[in-house]
């Protein structure tokens, strides 16, 4: 089957668990015997070299989004009789496969919806905004302000009813987790559509190490460090905890606007902070294998969470914030604490500084991630296309 996976952009350097899940989806999809072409319409950046597939940069306004989504659709046009099928990766390009088949496609067309197109601020959203996200809401909630965010309102007119009428128009949308099928579903799109097809483990992606001796405990996080990412939650969460006579170790792997300030108050901890700002994720996995416990306490309903995986791939067991797809994804592997409540994040480490405990919830790790096997997900993906041709 020839297939033509469309994205705005493929970065293997710092682009990020999207470029990581369209890299590993393409691989998996050829060694399957497909033949695979990404096509891209963002500046070319990251290294490309020894891909088992094609790329192609689709040429022209690289900063207009409208122009791009515009492009998107005349190069399916254009191209519809060379595949078999389209599968749009991210809900950002996935309007342009809609207007395609409005306007007389005959390729199939399929999206993967990773993200939430509908927020205008991921720092202001919760657990419940998005189930009334109204145009004055997009408007009070958005990062912009003044002429700014008032230029910005035919796009979230746009954003509020055009995006569903189209996107209504795919042949399928695939939501990585049962969290961004609801939030969609909520703003509009018809939940028939939907499937259900989370990203899968990277079996490639292996650490080396050891797990710390009986008196340390080592905690690790690994994301960008944004607002809503919610590390400062884990750091009140260090201030409140009682390890007794653990020596406590927490690597801070990634970068963002918030590290002065974490670096700030990491100095008042009684604990080994250490940040280690971006790391190539060739050797992220070392850390995992090294440390212990993983914390993901974001206050963004996380789409899916591929460092979660990361970490139980290596059997650090994860805590993860009550928000999202996380819980989903660990099932009986970790624990999950209360959105936002440091205290709740602290009662859940102490718990893990019980060596018991923290080999029981280790040795699941591997069960759970069964569901996330390349080869488990690659068969939903395949009956998925062959039901459609």
């Amino acid at each position: 089957m020839d297939i033509a996976i469309i994205s705005g952009r493929l970065n293997l350097e710092t682009g990020g668990g999207g470029s990581y899940a369209i890299n590993s989806t393409a691989r998996e999809l050829e060694r399957r015997g497909h033949d695979v072409t990404v096509t891209l319409l963002e500046p070319p950046d990251g290294r490309r070299t020894e891909l088992p597939y094609r790329v192609h940069d689709v040429p022209g306004d690289r900063t207009d989004p409208a122009s791009k989504l515009v492009r998107k659709y005349e190069w399916m046009m254009a191209n519809q009789f060379d595949y078999d099928l389209y599968h749009i990766y991210g809900p950002r390009y996935a309007p342009a496969g809609g207007l395609y088949r409005a306007r007389g496609g005959e390729t199939p067309v399929v999206a993967t919806f990773n993200g939430y197109f509908f927020c205008t601020n991921y720092s202001r959203m919760n657990r419940t905004c998005y189930k009334n996200c109204t145009i004055r809401k997009k408007f009070n909630h958005s990062s912009r302000s003044g002429l700014s965010n008032a230029s910005m309102v035919p796009y979230y007119v746009y954003n509020r009813i055009g995006f569903p009428r189209l996107c209504n128009r795919l042949d399928r949308i695939v939501a990585v987790s049962p969290t961004v099928k609801g939030m969609y579903v909520e703003n509009g799109i018809n939940g028939q559509l939907v499937e259900i097809i989370p990203h899968f483990i990277e079996t490639s992606f292996a650490g080396e190490g050891t797990k710390t001796a009986d008196d340390h405990l080592r905690i690790i996080y690994v994301g960008r460090l944004e607002r809503f990412k919610g590390v400062r939650f884990l750091f009140g969460a260090m201030e409140r905890a009682v390890f007794d006579e653990k020596k406590v170790r927490v690597d801070i792997v990634g970068d963002g606007s918030e590290r002065e300030a974490l670096e700030r108050r990491a100095e008042s901890l009684d604990h080994d902070i250490v940040f280690h700002g971006h790391v190539d994720h060739s050797a992220v996995g070392d850390l995992y294998a090294n440390s212990d416990v993983f914390v993901h306490p974001g206050t963004l309903p996380e789409p899916f969470g591929l460092t979660v995986i990361e970490a139980m791939q290596h059997e650090t067991v994860p805590v993860v914030s009550d928000c999202g797809a996380p819980p989903w994804i660990v099932g009986d592997a970790g624990l999950t604490f209360e959105w936002t409540d440091e205290s709740d994040l602290a009662d859940r480490l102490e718990e893990l500084s019980d060596d018991t405990v923290l080999n029981a919830y280790a040795a699941r790790c591997s069960e759970e991630l069964r569901r996330f096997e390349p080869e488990v997900i690659s068969e939903q993906h395949d009956e998925l296309y062959k039901n459609l041709l």
